[in-house]
């Protein structure tokens, strides 16, 4: 399967007024490209023009070049640490803070909640 969708009528199949609303402003022929990066940010490039593509490519090297432009892409945004593909920030209550601890410990979540004199959720 490849990783990128050309845009074509069965692509538009349920959203046919999109689709003619992007032709009727001159969006003739498309191709969307998903990637994700290793943080598991996802990204995608879109690449359309009002006749024809540039350079017919085989499938395969179009691929190959859509991966490259959108890992490109995601990864200048990654150095710029842009809020789209930056990780968030896990934010954790002291008390999830100690039951975190404990439970590293080997603690069973019954031993947790007698420490910490609470009921365990069940």
């Amino acid at each position: 399967m490849r990783g990128h969708l050309l845009w074509e009528d069965g692509l538009f199949r349920d959203a046919a007024a999109l689709w003619d609303g992007a032709r009727d402003h001159g969006l003739k022929k498309g191709v969307t490209q998903c990637l994700t990066l290793p943080n598991h940010a996802q990204g995608f490039l879109s690449v359309s023009a009002n006749n024809r593509l540039p350079g017919s490519y085989p499938d395969d090297e179009l691929e190959m070049r859509l991966r490259m432009l959108t890992e490109l892409s995601l990864l200048a945004l990654l150095r710029l640490e842009d809020e789209m593909v930056m990780p968030p920030e896990m934010k954790f209550s002291r008390r999830e803070l100690e039951i975190l601890k404990w439970t590293a410990e080997g603690k069973t979540s019954a031993e947790v909640a007698m420490i910490l004199s609470i009921s365990e959720i069940r």
